[in-house]
């Protein structure tokens, strides 16, 4: 596509056309001087392709007080759309078409060019759309942020119906994360209550049947060889309502031989074992 709108000659006809416009207001902002110099810097904006600049100037220059050649609307409009702004560029065109009418110079241009900014909009549109439903990243953003700057006020009802979404779906994700916590609270709970149940009325596992003293062991005769593991940690109840407790190391049959953490003494043949 021809990124030219307008050919340099006519161009520099247009501008020069505006330029030889004068009418003052009684209500101007500015000397004659300061509105000329304005116009002037305006024109060399859009000639060096300053168009961020230009339409800068333009904005001055609609405010000044100084009656307006409909000519500056179709300035405008060329900045916005050479500066990425095709909506606010479209806007523009439409209204000098309405205000130049169809004998102006550049009606036809005008006509035309919104055309091609229709056409590019469709396809903006799309690839927004595109970008939206993508996990968001830096370059997600950047991207978003230049396509946001083209469709101008047609991309908020977009940003907003897809941020309305994002925050039903992080409210959504939110319930079903406080209604798992609180299952795997009710779970932790559960189990508090039933390690609670057993520390009250642990299982028994066995019954001392011998003890080592020189090896330091002792030999647990067992009630069901499924009910522990070498590793395990067992317990002896004392009088004082104290605990003993002891590690197995190995399993056979039956039997099972442990270490004594406390001293070999301290525990006798004929004492319960249990298995907190």
């Amino acid at each position: 596509m021809n990124n030219k709108l307008i050919i340099p000659n006519a161009f520099i006809f247009l501008c020069g056309l505006f330029l030889s416009f004068n009418i003052a207001l009684a209500d101007t902002t500015m000397s004659q001087i300061e509105y000329d110099l304005l116009k002037v810097r305006m024109a060399d904006q859009l000639k060096k392709e300053s168009y961020d600049d230009a339409l800068n100037s333009i904005a001055q220059i609609k405010n000044s007080g100084f009656k307006l050649e409909p000519t500056l609307l179709y300035l405008e409009g060329f900045a916005f759309q050479k500066s990425g702004q095709l909506t606010s560029a479209k806007s523009v065109y439409l209204i000098y078409l309405e205000k130049a009418g169809s004998k102006s110079i550049y009606y036809q241009k005008a006509l035309q060019n919104i055309v091609t900014i229709e056409t590019e909009l469709d396809g903006v549109l799309q690839h927004y759309k595109t970008l939206l439903a993508q996990p968001r990243s830096d370059e997600n953003l950047a991207q978003m942020k230049q396509l946001e700057r083209k469709l101008g006020e047609s991309a908020k009802p977009l940003r907003a119906e897809f941020d309305k979404q994002q925050r039903a779906a992080a409210a959504e994700a939110k319930a079903k994360a406080l209604v798992a916590e609180k299952a795997e609270q009710a779970r932790l709970a559960e189990e508090a209550k039933i390690a609670e149940e057993i520390a009250k009325n642990p299982p028994k596992i066995g019954t001392i049947t011998s003890i080592d003293t020189v090896w330091g062991f002792a030999v647990i005769g067992l009630d069901s060889a499924a009910l522990v593991k070498s590793g395990d940690t067992v317990k002896i109840k004392t009088k004082n309502q104290g605990t003993i407790n002891l590690t197995i190391k190995k399993i056979s049959n039956m039997n099972a031989s442990a270490t004594v953490d406390s001293k070999i003494s301290t525990i006798k043949t004929g004492m319960t074992v249990y298995k907190w």
